[in-house]
């Protein structure tokens, strides 16, 4: 297909993750991983890495989405992790919000992804992205996340300590987030989309 030819829908993030709002779900600070527990996601390297960091001693818990099965649940036991790693099931749409409002970090280092949404979501709540050099990441992300090698434990742990202790990294971080998040606009999609059904219809005498 010619270049000229394709045209570019972007996806959208809903206005509930950049309205303000309650941030306190958990009265911990936590470190915010959203999404399911396959191999693909990574979550054991992100685990790892969580638990050679110093965030650990420092209080800073971290949050999965979901259930542990019993490897990991394992693994979380080996690494002396139990008490500071939680797995909070499924949560409702607004507790979703509150979660992601209330993180010092989103991390989302998955091996693969097709897009990557919450990245976005993350970026629109406010909150700093640590996320992953495979796939579609970094072209969501632009120059809006810490990007690393979701292979390098050492490399994440310490974007997770830079990202929950660095105040200036932290607050460039938000502001070229919250930046990014606004290119990704339902509305502004659904009005290009409809835009090119109405050129198509119209080339085609429809």
């Amino acid at each position: 297909m010619a270049e000229q030819k394709v045209q570019l829908v972007r996806n959208g993030v809903s206005v509930a993750f950049s309205e303000n709002g309650s941030r306190k779900l958990f009265s911990f600070k936590y470190v915010f991983y959203p999404g399911n527990h396959r191999a693909y996601k990574n979550t054991n390297r992100l685990v790892r890495a969580y638990g050679v960091s110093a965030l650990p001693s420092n209080e800073i818990h971290l949050v999965f989405t979901g259930q542990a099965d019993a490897k990991f649940s394992a693994e979380v036991s080996k690494l002396g992790l139990q008490g500071m790693v939680h797995f909070v099931g499924d949560l409702s749409d607004q507790e979703m919000v509150m979660a992601y409002k209330g993180a010092l970090v989103v991390a989302f280092v998955s091996l693969y992804e097709g897009f990557g949404l919450p990245i976005l979501e993350a970026m629109a709540a406010g909150v700093p992205v640590l996320t992953s050099s495979r796939a579609a990441m970094p072209e969501v992300a632009g120059n809006a996340a810490i990007i690393v090698d979701p292979y390098a434990i050492e490399e994440i742990a310490h974007w997770l300590e830079v990202l929950s202790f660095d105040l200036n990294v932290r607050s460039a971080q938000i502001r070229l987030g919250k930046q990014r998040a606004e290119l990704f606009d339902w509305d502004g999609s659904a009005a290009k989309l409809w835009a090119l059904l109405e050129s198509l219809a119209e080339s085609s005498g429809g």
